[in-house]
């Protein structure tokens, strides 16, 4: 092994900035996620037409309904994806647009469940 190779390589990831850190530990399910191949509960939840205050206040717990239902039909955690939130780095869920988890948290979380009683 080169050792001036080596020396490079460690120089050039302790001076990477923070986005690209994440951003490449993110990697192709970040790119999946600005394509539109996946979305997280907060992107689902406004598809469903709840405002932002809905979604700012409750994409968190509706997210732990969603995750439980894909490990109970999957058998493991969905995908998960950094994405930059208000300035911070946070670790999200991503799910297929089409996921049935999502469709089942709507019907199983206490505060959704009217919607699929409209539908």
């Amino acid at each position: 092994m080169n050792i001036n190779r080596t020396r490079r390589t460690i120089t050039a990831a302790i001076n990477t900035t923070r986005t690209l850190g994440y951003t490449t530990l993110s990697g192709a399910t970040l790119t999946a996620l600005t394509t539109g191949q996946l979305i997280r509960i907060s992107t689902y939840l406004q598809q469903l037409g709840l405002d932002d205050d809905f979604t700012n206040r409750y994409a968190s717990p509706f997210g732990r309904h969603a995750a439980k239902h894909y490990r109970n039909r999957a058998g493991h955690d969905p995908r998960r994806c950094w994405i930059n939130r208000d300035g911070r780095w946070i670790h999200v869920f991503v799910y297929a647009p089409n996921d049935p988890a999502l469709t089942a948290a709507v019907a199983s979380y206490k505060r959704t469940a009217h919607l699929t009683l409209a539908a």
